[in-house]
């Protein structure tokens, strides 16, 4: 939208309370009253000259920006009267939260995106149904121009549940209206484990409500993904964002440091702050405890113990209100599990600087060096830093954090020359994440042997490979293929029928190859028969498809010169001389053959 305010805004987010489950009891009157919803809020904030942006979020919400705090306050109470007078003909009236803050307007793409608009968001599931809280932000710019009738109540700090900062929330009290509700609904109010975030979660709002709604609608979600991927921060901005929705608490298992299958019963009742007696079965003392809790349990890192996955189903079959939210390098591949393949940060806009790939690494990039703006010049080297570490969240961040010591140019060059390049010496980095090498390092000692092999010979491909690619060259089966992939080492696009290995580690898996000459000069020779082949089939195809016809033509000729009665307009022309053979390259493997078919004719892509 063109007539969108920039600069300092102030957003107000709405979202009407149990509106799913008005609409499953009665749809029909729900459609007129939110027709009669959407009078009121359009009209009052033409009233009060704000913008509705879209509706964003979950149910029936309202995004809505205001040139001027105090008029969007202003807005928001002319809201709360106008529908708490109105008679609504629905089993419960409607009641809406509203949520208000104020802050600088991060424009990409003709919309609002950035802390501010997520702080927003966050801030409106805080309140209740009829109730309306302001950030710290915005109480700083209104408390001295409210109207008459409206006033502020001090409600403390806050956590939000995008688990960054806390914040400092007032309630917007009205004479006329009711002012009493429960205690807002803060992370404060929930059990939890959850760990405090020091940076905000940038790019992956698509993730967290696909995610978030995964949940509510099962009970076993696996978030799949390589290392450096951002799965376990992921994991707990989705368990905050559900946090409501289990009485009992959110809790985050760390089940890196478990050495053993054993230990996972011990460290999930260390997370719940549960005692298990080491004289009876640990597994069923856990079992017995969750019974008849409503919780969400996070197991983080499952990978390394997954074939201890079998107590998961045996957990929410003996407890129908507890859900798992697993982060995983591995399928659990057990009953009822949803898997979410997580991919990199979004580099998909039209504008490259404008993506959430390019917003990341220039947020990283101003922590290390502050003051860094990007110049025009790194355009094209921060396109490739993007390209090659394909919108991973870890190699972006080390990428980043060279920027005090080299240009974005040569960031570019170190990283298409080695992986090691991207390491850091930061000490509250674990050890696999301390570089991408030791990232690789930790999903390798994963693989079988065979499935080390097979894989060092995939990564000859660059830029992905079709099936019967992988059979010609290193005699991969699909179930082989489907291991890999289960492994995240691979990424099946199901509209192609093609397989995608990430650049990285693809670079780590070709390493691996030429270690073994043997094995590399084996593959090598592979890849090059296969293709030869394929451009001795594609040449002879172009050839024969470009001879011409030999019979068809003089046939007809000959035909409409018999026709009786019909004498030709003009001589017949002479049968057609026989086209000369087509040129057949099955007779040699000669790359000068190829290149002087390739120069005659367009072949198209191979397969791989």
């Amino acid at each position: 939208m063109s007539d969108l305010p920039t600069g300092t805004v102030t957003f107000l987010f709405t979202d009407i309370e149990g509106s799913t489950r008005l609409w499953e009891d009665a749809e029909e009157p729900m459609r007129l009253a939110m027709v009669r919803h959407d009078e009121i809020v359009d009209g009052v904030v033409e009233e009060c000259h704000g913008v509705n942006v879209s509706p964003r979020g979950e149910g029936d919400s309202r995004f809505i920006v205001f040139p001027d705090a105090t008029e969007a306050v202003t807005a928001a109470i002319g809201l709360q009267r106008g529908l708490q007078a109105e008679t609504w003909d629905l089993p419960r009236p409607i009641k809406v939260r509203i949520a208000l803050h104020t802050g600088i307007a991060d424009m990409r793409g003709g919309d609002y995106y950035g802390g501010a608009v997520n702080r927003s968001a966050r801030l409106r599931s805080l309140a209740h149904g009829g109730q309306t809280v302001i950030s710290g932000s915005t109480n700083e710019l209104v408390q001295d121009t409210l109207p008459a009738g409206i006033s502020l109540r001090d409600m403390g700090l806050h956590g939000l549940k995008d688990l960054t900062r806390p914040e400092h929330v007032f309630q917007v009290d009205a004479e006329d209206l009711v002012n009493e509700f429960p205690a807002l609904k803060s992370l404060d109010a929930v059990r939890h484990n959850l760990p405090t975030q020091l940076t905000d979660l940038i790019g992956r709002e698509r993730e967290v409500v696909e995610l978030t709604e995964y949940l509510r609608n099962g009970r076993l979600v696996t978030i799949l993904a390589p290392g450096g991927t951002g799965k376990t921060r992921i994991a707990v901005d989705v368990a905050a964002e559900v946090s409501d929705d289990f009485p009992d608490g959110v809790f985050l298992v760390q089940l890196a440091p478990i050495a053993s299958p054993e230990g996972i019963p011990q460290a999930i009742a260390e997370a719940l702050d549960v005692s298990l007696s080491s004289d009876a079965d640990m597994q069923q003392q856990l079992l017995d405890y969750l019974r008849a809790k409503q919780q969400l349990i996070v197991l983080d890192n499952f990978e390394h113990l997954a074939e201890a996955a079998r107590l998961v189903p045996a957990m929410l079959e003996a407890a129908p209100g507890v859900k798992v939210l697993a982060t995983s390098r591995i399928r659990l591949n057990v009953s009822s599990e949803v898997v979410y393949p997580l991919g990199g940060v979004d580099l998909d806009a039209e504008n490259l600087l404008e993506s959430d790939a390019a917003q990341l690494f220039v947020t990283e990039a101003s922590r290390a060096m502050p003051g860094f703006t990007l110049q025009p010049a790194d355009e094209e080297p921060l396109r490739q830093i993007l390209q090659l570490t394909q919108g991973t969240p870890l190699a972006i961040i080390l990428a980043a954090a060279w920027v005090d010591t080299l240009p974005v140019r040569e960031i570019a060059e170190e990283i298409a020359r080695s992986v090691d390049f991207l390491e850091t010496e930061q000490s509250d980095m674990p050890d696999r994440h301390r570089s991408m090498r030791a990232a690789f390092d930790y999903s390798w000692e994963m693989l079988g042997e065979e499935e080390r092999k097979l894989f060092s010979q995939l990564s000859l491909f660059r830029g992905g490979f079709t099936r019967d690619a992988a059979r010609a060259v290193a005699g991969a089966s699909p179930r082989d293929l489907a291991r890999l992939s289960n492994k995240s080492f691979l990424v099946a696009n199901p509209d192609t029928g093609r397989f995608v290995v990430h650049e990285l580690l693809r670079q780590y898996g070709e390493e691996m190859l030429t270690a073994d000459q043997a094995l590399c000069d084996e593959t090598i020779a592979s890849h090059v028969d296969f293709y030869v082949s394929f451009l001795e089939d594609a040449c002879n195809q172009i050839f024969d498809a470009n001879s011409p016809p030999r019979s068809n033509s003089s046939s007809r000729t000959s035909k409409m010169s018999e026709q009786p009665g019909t004498p030709p307009s003009r001589p017949v022309a002479p049968p057609l001389a026989p086209a000369p053979p087509s040129p057949s390259f099955s007779s040699t493997r000669s790359t000068a053959g190829i290149s002087r078919a390739l120069s005659s004719s367009v072949m198209p892509p191979p397969p791989s």
